[in-house]
């Protein structure tokens, strides 16, 4: 058994996977002397304070260092890290985020951001696989104390699509869903028109409001880039109240048709359906 506080606990299998301080523990079950026996252990970064696990698959988020991306072993009960994130983040929840085929770790710190990595050892950005790579980042205002998968409602596809809900600290609850390319792309120049053309509350922008609030210093953080490739649900939903010659003139703009956008903006309501 493990010693000391249990900062996680999460199934994998057949066997329990807990977290104590860094050392990360697989239990199984013991009928004989009915109790749980360790048949695997992990030292990890610092402090685990989140775990999630998929498959065989599990994500550490760390109190100080991000998160690690792992894989159990059953064959020889080990457990293999295949990847991590390098920037350091004050992780407070994680998910794993799955559209097939591709698997997203969602990770949400102190900050009040949400970035979602990717194991993807074939780019160069990975480090020959060592390295998560960041598909996109966003800022929610407040710091996420918990993320729910979510399996969303879609008629398109056959393969189950899954979301996260997003529970904030403030008490805000929010969804992180994934979206289909061509929608994503037209929804996206929409977004960057309406925050150019319309006036917003307090005179606060919603690009500037909704960059990633780096925890490193501001050379290092801009040596790095931001990876944005998130929408903005809240300022596209006022896309539908707005005066029609305003909507035309704002489609137009970017290239598209009221009615597109409208369906783009239907089908996203339609798998957020639960909420």
């Amino acid at each position: 058994m493990c010693a000391g506080p249990v900062g996680a606990v999460a199934q994998i299998s057949r066997y329990v996977a807990t977290a104590a301080a860094a050392s990360i523990t697989i239990l199984e079950w013991d009928p004989k002397s009915d109790s749980l026996r360790p048949v695997g252990i992990y030292e990890a970064s610092q402090y685990v304070v989140t775990m999630s696990v998929v498959k065989t698959f599990l994500v550490l988020g760390d109190v100080m260092n991000s998160v690690q991306f792992l894989m159990w072993r059953d064959e020889d009960r080990s457990i293999n890290q295949l990847a991590k994130d390098y920037e350091p983040t004050q992780v407070y929840a994680t998910v794993f985020l799955v559209d097939q085929p591709s698997l997203g770790i969602v990770v949400g710190d102190s900050s009040g951001n949400i970035k979602i990595l990717r194991y993807a050892p074939q780019l160069l950005a990975s480090r020959g696989g060592h390295r998560l790579v960041c598909d996109a980042d966003f800022h929610i205002g407040a710091p996420v104390g918990a993320f729910g998968p979510q399996r969303l409602r879609n008629n398109k596809l056959n393969a189950p699509r899954f979301g996260a809900a997003v529970g904030g600290l403030d008490g805000s609850v929010a969804l992180l869903a994934p979206l289909e390319e061509r929608a994503f792309r037209r929804l996206y120049a929409l977004q960057g028109v309406m925050c150019n053309a319309l006036e917003h509350g307090a005179g606060v922008n919603p690009r500037g409001a909704r960059l990633f609030r780096s925890q490193l210093p501001a050379a290092a953080a801009a040596e790095g880039g931001r990876m944005k490739g998130v929408l903005d649900g809240a300022l596209l939903w006022r896309f539908v109240s707005l005066p029609a010659q305003v909507q035309c003139e704002l489609t137009r703009a970017i290239g598209t048709t009221v009615d597109a956008v409208l369906l783009s903006l239907l089908d996203v309501d339609a798998q957020a359906g639960m909420l």
